[in-house]
């Protein structure tokens, strides 16, 4: 059975519709979904089962909805289900009825790229990757500043965050820890690759530590250059005068940059949700328990002798109230009892543990578990 619902509503040609399913279906590969896991759909049904809040849903819809689905789509967004507007070239926003043209939608055209940016959208809606799109850019500053700086703009209005230690760190902060947490908390870190890149000692520790949190890399390569260096976890893109305008990359390659990244992204987060669902069963194990099933937003079930069953949520990536309010809203909808969130604390800063342990003790709807003692966290529950 099916643990998420997508619903792709409205007036539509079946290419169209083959576009944007088989883009879903590249973009669950890529995330490590089964996709058994998700069950695509034209139309809602006439009973509201598959609407009926105990499974997450999303909606991307064309304009002309008809007056029953319009119906429907009112009441999901009084409960905030995600709607996702589409918009054709020659459309405009306004096309689309009531309060759906208020939403932000997306550009719709019958190719690759557009409807992967739909794909990654829905499966963001439903937390099967991250809300956040967190991307760090590793460089030296004497010799790709100017590119650093022009991808820092071009992924960050391509719907990404982008962090940029010139762009992001405040005077006075450790500049150490600062780029740790920040590392720790992004899905892709885009390397630019040149000749004397390893001659830092800070991009030295930022394309390592990307490697040993499973963090996926894009190498841009600089022309004439020959990487000397480990590429695990790494995808290259060798670069060439002709990709380059005053000292500055065209906007083809920029675009390529926005693709793979997307790409990128959606593995990075599964290897990371992996790793950690992996540290999360050592430790059930290491109770005497066993992982008994997932659930919808990969809640994994857990059962220990002598305790009630729980539910863990893997975070991937640095904690906060808004996430414990997610995954406690998920809880409710999904019918878990008292929900408990796993996290790597792996390179968060001290002041943000200290923060994370603060609210530990303020939320009781919900318990925070740290990846390097989940046996004993889960022996004292």
């Amino acid at each position: 059975m099916a643990h998420y619902d997508f619903y792709l509503i409205g007036s539509y040609s079946s290419s169209e519709f083959r576009a944007v399913r088989d883009a879903i279906s590249r973009c669950l590969q890529f995330a490590g979904v089964e996709q058994s896991d998700v069950g695509v759909y034209t139309r809602f049904d006439s009973n509201g089962k598959h609407h009926d809040g105990m499974r997450p849903i999303v909606v991307a819809c064309f304009k002309d909805i008809s007056e029953n689905d319009m119906k429907v789509l009112d009441q999901l967004r009084n409960r905030r289900v995600p709607i996702i507007p589409l918009r054709r070239k020659r459309e405009s926003f306004t096309d689309f009825p009531g309060e759906i043209q208020m939403l932000n939608g997306i550009e719709f055209r019958n190719e690759r790229k557009f409807c992967n940016h739909i794909a990654n959208s829905m499966l963001d809606a439903v937390g099967l990757l991250r809300e956040q799109r967190r991307i760090f850019i590793s460089y030296r500053r004497t010799e790709s500043t100017n590119v650093a700086v022009q991808l820092f703009n071009h992924l960050s209005a391509s719907g990404f965050e982008v962090f940029l230690d010139t762009h992001r760190i405040r005077p006075s902060v450790d500049f150490q820890e600062s780029l740790r947490h920040h590392l720790c908390d992004s899905d892709v870190l885009v390397m630019l690759d040149t000749p004397n890149y390893f001659e830092s000692r800070w991009t030295v520790e930022e394309f390592g530590r990307a490697q040993s949190s499973n963090i996926h890399i894009l190498r841009l390569v600089w022309p004439y250059h020959k990487p000397t260096h480990s590429t695990g976890l790494s995808e290259t893109v060798e670069l060439k005068l002709t990709d380059f305008k005053n000292g500055q990359l065209t906007d083809k390659v920029q675009d390529t940059v926005v693709e793979v990244t997307r790409n990128m992204r959606a593995k990075s987060i599964a290897s990371r949700h992996t790793l950690l669902s992996g540290k999360l069963r050592a430790g059930v194990e290491h109770c005497g328990g066993r992982v008994v099933g997932v659930g919808a937003f990969r809640a994994i079930a857990v059962e220990v002798p002598r305790k009630p069953p729980i539910w863990v949520y893997p975070v991937v990536g640095v904690p906060t109230s808004y996430t414990m309010n997610n995954i406690v809203l998920r809880a409710k909808n999904s019918k878990h009892m008292k929900p408990f969130l796993i996290f790597d604390e792996f390179g968060i800063s001290k002041p943000w543990l200290d923060h994370l342990e603060w609210l530990n003790e303020r939320v009781p709807e919900v318990d925070l578990m740290r990846a390097s003692d989940a046996s004993n966290e889960i022996s004292r529950r």
